[in-house]
């Protein structure tokens, strides 16, 4: 499912995305597994430019909606984090390709 999301088509060639997973058990983030993700790809090593964090209860939701659209509920219910050791400037010229995915993120 992950591999079939135009999200995941239009990543750059040369960048990787984590998506990693957490629960939330007795008030403390515990950190699940996760992918990491390059153009059309899972990747096994590399140093992503973004890291994503979602709540576990989505895995389920994998097999059935598109990962924008499970990036979308996310963010909605504030379960996304977003991190990058990146400025903004610096990571719009470097996911230029990606801007018409900026629906999924809110913006």
């Amino acid at each position: 499912t992950i591999l079939s999301s135009e999200f995941i088509k239009d990543i750059p060639e040369k960048e990787k995305v984590s998506l990693i997973f957490y629960s939330i058990e007795n008030n403390q983030k515990i950190w699940r597994d996760g992918f990491l993700i390059g153009k059309n790809q899972l990747l096994s090593e590399g140093t992503p430019s973004i890291q994503l964090t979602i709540d576990a209860k989505y895995i389920s939701e994998l097999d059935n909606a598109d990962l924008c659209g499970l990036i979308q509920k996310a963010v909605n219910n504030g379960e996304l984090g977003f991190y990058s050791e990146y400025n903004k400037v610096t990571l719009l010229l470097k996911f230029a390709s990606m801007l018409k995915h900026r629906e999924c993120f809110g913006f």
